[in-house]
């Protein structure tokens, strides 16, 4: 695993220094390593990042009667690191596969359900880029304190975004002015609110 989380963190940097190729090169063999060593189909496996993660969802494995892996999140971060890759790529059809993995076998992670939800929005599936951005906000809770305003914040806006394109411009409102209260001065924010005043008097 420190291997992993070594390689992972070169893919990272690729990705930073804009080198999708070799972020997708990088942690391929990763996910096939993964893949072809976990095969049992009565086992879900999770990644959590530190001890309130994994005795979350070791808690909920056992309420459900699964036997659970604990992973760590090197898998995870290899799988959305290559989800985005490939959007970087040109390839979004075959990246929602990989985003939609991280975000399942790391259902704490807002960072991850918020990529995923993006990913629905751009190819305009509102109702499941709303209920994956809701998810985010929740996910939030168990974000590093540091960056639990802005993981919340971004989730509300999707969220707000997409209940406009869902014709609801009061909630969607809400969701704005609400993600306002995490991070001020938002502009994209700031933005659609004056969009949905724009919509009103129509």
């Amino acid at each position: 695993m420190d291997e992993w989380q070594t390689q992972v963190e070169k893919a990272h940097d690729a990705l930073l220094d804009t080198k999708p190729e070799e972020a997708v090169r990088i942690v391929d063999p990763i996910i096939a390593a993964f893949d072809a060593q976990n095969t049992d189909n009565t086992k879900d496996y999770f990644c959590a990042e530190g001890p309130v993660q994994t005795l979350l969802l070791a808690g909920q494995g056992a309420a459900n009667k699964r036997n659970t892996i604990i992973m760590h999140g090197a898998l995870c971060n290899a799988l959305f690191i290559k989800g985005f890759a490939l959007i970087d790529l040109n390839r979004s059809a075959e990246a929602g596969a990989y985003l939609e993995r991280a975000a399942a076998m790391a259902p704490l992670e807002a960072h991850y359900a918020n990529e995923y939800a993006e990913w629905h929005k751009s190819r305009r599936n509102w109702q499941k880029s709303f209920d994956l951005f809701e998810k985010a906000r929740d996910a939030a809770a168990y974000a590093p304190e540091k960056y639990r305003p802005e993981f919340e914040a971004r989730s509300l806006r999707g969220m707000g975004f997409t209940k406009i394109e869902l014709g609801d411009l009061d909630l969607a409102e809400k969701y704005f002015r609400d993600s306002l209260k995490l991070v001020p001065k938002h502009q994209g924010a700031l933005q659609e609110l004056d969009y949905i005043k724009t919509l009103r008097k129509k």
